[in-house]
């Protein structure tokens, strides 16, 4: 054979072969498919039936002696008599309702009762406060949340339930009373008040948390651990049998009597496709494959596992399919053997679910296993919860959909609003009001999409009624007004946030060239579905001596589904005298004030600009705004000065630096703005796209002092990559044909564009720039186990290349060489700041020559803004 020969591959067997190995992969798939059990999610709770309580050794960090944070999950089984979910006192000087510490009890008539004694108010009686009678029923699931602080300058009792301020009183201010009594969950000594049914993660803080705070405990939302001494899961015990106290204090509780650790399990379908992963163990003893968007949904088994000393036993039992069955023990469980240092309660499972046990609807005990689920730190968990989302009981659509739609997840959240679809008509209207109030743009998206499909619906308890808006005018203009405004920015294409929306009211800014200007400001605002919005402000320069103003008006019609706008046109006017400037890019108009006010340092170069608009835009979605205008302005040089700084002397610059001077006279233009924003958030994006477009044609035709075109992107995406972590890139690249004003030149360097070097060091017609940073919220990616709390850091890199054209007829010129032979600046640097890095320090490290041809060092900037 020759070597040509020995070089030729036998393709038939090669083909065949491949062709077996996809036969056999095929077969083991579908086994796979075919044989996978029905998984399920599991979670645990202390369980009580009026005899049994736990009890937690008295403990110094037990005590807030001025403020005081009670929190828990419960499910009481019936309303009888008061039943204690906490009590601390009346130790040593036992006194009956006079020396207790803190006590949270539920009342037969449906309220929950705070109270608490003061010092100053020893054997002379307690402080209680009740929520509305009825707040709390039987066979459902709360979150409780109660709040004492005694300081000097007053005091409070608060109490919150699932998240919302429920009732409230003043307290004294003389400080908790320090019992030195133990700690019980589920009873009092003597007296009693037994609970009956499941208490869940019990937290006790040493601090008073505030209601953003407790809503987004109960959201499962990231909240600081400071203060936190005692944490309960009902998820593992030690190897005595005790609680353990996951706030790492050690605070063991002991079962005593019924007690028991309860295991709830709600069986979710076989997987239909190939496993996607398997659910994470944060929900101990879950069988779970990882459910993919379109696998059917379906749940309805509860297992409750009881276990007291060594030994446990499975009870299993199924909902009906709209209204939850009474349960109906049925022994199929075995021994545990205990582990030799901690226990983590399992799950026996006797067989596989029959198809009938996921095609049931949820009840209350399984929706509080998917919040569980959905609160979790695991994305993979949370979003398998959601593929149940249409199997919900309609007396528990509205509480887990709630948390959905507010999930920090954004898939959740979009899950959460597909499921409007199929939720009950009773249920139906509370829930799209909160996905309309959403952020997130599909989210909204989703739920008109659902309105559409219902507006026409007539039937009981909750059926829109024909044509008529599910939002009013003025509800529907605080939909996302920042999504709608803007319009009239003096520069859109180039700020941060071209349609944030303006506060009304008091304007206040200090710069170089008017000093301390103060004014007022009335912002655009559609409050009905169409009309006229009418806009303008009005300032004054006490060291310049001279007014700014602008005023409009545009007439506007929303369109597209009857129960809100979807969609905005508008057409409009107006004219203006005012300062302005090129540099909103680099920082906002609020940072660069307290900046000049501090240090005597003013990033931005300003000009006069006074003439008129015409305008046309068009909103759709609230993602995508198209405006194209006309414009005719008279531009001039404004001189510096103001000289005052509060701290420049000390810190900052000796004096302001001399304000450019611009290229004077009359700009007629035409221009195109194009925005595109799928962020989930605007002031604080964690996802989503930013992208900006500008073209603009001056001159020509149109008359004029100056010739020219200019075209400018600004591309940003904000990407979580992990809990708590996030990568944010943004590309930024501008052109022009023609001779460009001074004023409308391209800077670099410096704040906010290429750490490191000075500002705006480099100019040209040309640019092209990128910035990339990673941010970790230190709190939400390790936990709360770190010394200090509210801390993010972040490592970035700048880099950007600016330079003028020969050819000024083409707007390519030097982009293809960019790569080989552009003057490339580029920086390093290290970031240290809060959680989300609004409020930071910036070290930069320059990697290339400054305009003298050094290497600089390090530099510090101190930050109240993210760059991007």
């Amino acid at each position: 054979m020759t070597d040509s020969q020995h070089a030729v591959p036998d393709v038939p067997h090669i083909v065949g072969a491949l062709r077996v190995t996809a036969v056999l992969v095929g077969l083991a798939v579908a086994l796979q498919c075919t044989s996978s059990p029905a998984s399920a999610f599991t979670g645990h709770a202390l369980g009580l039936q009026g005899n049994g309580h736990v009890v937690v050794d008295d403990s110094p960090l037990l005590h807030g002696s001025r403020e005081l944070t009670l929190s828990a999950w419960f499910r009481v089984d019936e309303l009888r008599g008061w039943q204690a979910l906490m009590w601390k006192g009346d130790l040593p000087d036992r006194h009956p309702w006079s020396n207790r510490e803190f006590g949270l009890f539920i009342e037969e008539s449906g309220y929950v009762h705070l109270c608490s004694t003061p010092q100053s108010r020893q054997r002379r009686g307690q402080l209680y406060v009740n929520t509305p009678g009825g707040t709390i029923q039987p066979d459902r699931w709360f979150h409780v949340a109660a709040v004492i602080s005694s300081r000097a300058n007053g005091g409070v009792m608060r109490i919150y339930v699932n998240g919302e301020l429920s009732a409230s009183r003043p307290y004294d201010r003389s400080g908790l009373r320090d019992a030195t009594g133990p700690l019980w969950l589920g009873g009092i000594p003597q007296t009693g008040a037994p609970f009956h049914g499941m208490i869940d993660d019990v937290r006790i803080w040493r601090r008073a948390l505030g209601g953003e705070e407790v809503r987004q405990q109960m959201l499962g939302q990231v909240v600081s651990s400071s203060g936190l001494v005692a944490h309960y899961t009902f998820d593992v015990l030690d190897s005595g049998g005790a609680l353990v106290d996951q706030s790492g204090h050690g605070h063991r509780g002991r079962l005593v009597g019924d007690a028991h650790l309860r295991t709830m399990q709600v069986v979710m379908p076989p997987v239909s496709a190939v496993s996607m992963g398997t659910v994470p163990a944060s929900l101990n003893g879950a069988l779970a494959t990882h459910v993919v968007g379109g696998a059917v949904p379906a749940t309805t088994t509860t297992t409750t596992t009881t276990l007291r000393g060594d030994e446990a036993t499975t009870t299993t039992t199924t909902s009906t399919p709209v209204v939850p069955a009474q349960t109906t023990p049925i022994i199929i469980g075995s021994p545990v053997p205990p582990a030799p240092v901690v226990v983590t309660v399992p799950v026996p499972v006797s067989e596989p679910a029959s198809e009938s046990e996921w095609t049931h609807r949820i009840d209350a005990d399984g929706a509080y296993l998917l919040l569980k689920a959905l609160r979790d730190d695991d994305s993979g968990t949370r979003r398998q919860a959601t593929a149940a989302f249409n199997r919900l009981s309609p007396e528990v659509e509205v509480q887990v959909l709630s948390v959905g739609l507010r999930s920090d997840d954004a898939l959740v959240r979009r899950r959460a609003a597909s499921a409007l679809d199929d939720v009950d008509p009773t249920n139906f209207r509370v829930l799209a009001e909160r996905a309309l109030a959403s952020d997130d743009v599909l989210v909204r998206r989703r739920a008109a999409e659902a309105l559409d499909r219902r507006s026409y619906e007539v039937g009981d308890g909750g059926a829109i009624e024909p044509g008529k808006p599910l939002l009013v005018a003025s509800t529907a203009s605080r939909w996302q007004p920042h999504r709608y405004s803007g319009w009239t920015q003096k520069w859109s294409a180039e700020r941060p946030d071209a349609w944030r929306s303006q506060p009304e009211g008091l304007l206040a800014r200090y710069n170089r060239v008017e000093g301390i200007a103060l004014g007022w400001r009335l912002p655009q605002r559609y409050n009905a579905h169409q009309g006229l919005a009418h806009f303008g402000e009005l300032t004054y320069g006490l060291d310049s001596e001279q007014w700014r103003y602008q005023a409009g008006g545009e007439l506007f019609t929303f369109y597209g589904p009857p129960h809100v706008g979807a969609h905005l046109a508008a057409i409009g006017a107006e004219f203006h005298d005012l300062t302005d400037t090129q540099d909103g890019w680099l920082l906002s108009e609020e940072e660069n004030s307290l900046s000049a006010a501090l240090l005597r340092r003013d990033y931005f170069d300003h000009y006069r600009r006074t003439g008129g608009s015409l305008y046309t835009a068009h909103n759709i979605g609230g993602v995508l705004q198209l405006t194209g205008r006309y414009v005719r302005d008279q531009y001039e040089s404004i001189g510096q000065i103001a000289d005052w700084s509060l701290f420049g002397d000390r810190w900052g610059d000796d004096a302001f630096a001399p304000n450019p001077q611009i290229e004077e006279g009359t700009i007629a233009s035409l221009r195109l703005d194009v925005q595109l924003d799928t962020r989930d958030e605007p002031t604080t994006p964690g996802r989503g796209w930013l992208i900006n477009g500008l073209a603009e044609r001056s001159g020509g035709f149109l008359e004029g002092d100056h010739t020219y075109k200019r075209y400018l992107i600004d591309l940003r995406r904000y990407q979580p990559t992990g809990h708590g972590a996030r990568f944010d890139l943004r590309l930024r690249g501008a052109t022009a044909k023609g001779a460009m004003p001074a004023q409308f030149q391209y800077r670099i360097g410096g704040l906010g564009s290429v750490r490191g070097y000075e500002e705006k060091a480099f100019s040209g017609d040309r640019v092209a720039m990128m910035n990339a940073q990673y941010w970790i919220d230190m709190d939400q990616h390790w936990g709360h186990n770190l010394p200090l709390s509210g801390i993010g850091v972040g490592a970035f890199f700048d880099a950007g290349a600016v330079w003028s054209a020969r050819d000024l007829s083409d707007p390519f010129e030097g982009f293809e060489t960019l790569r080989e032979e552009g003057d490339w600046k580029r920086s390093v640097g290290l970031s240290v700041g809060n959680g989300d890095g609004s409020i930071r320090l910036d070290f930069a490290r320059p990697l290339d020559r400054d305009v003298d041809g050094e290497v600089g060092g390090w530099q510090m900037l101190a930050r109240i803004s993210r760059t991007f």
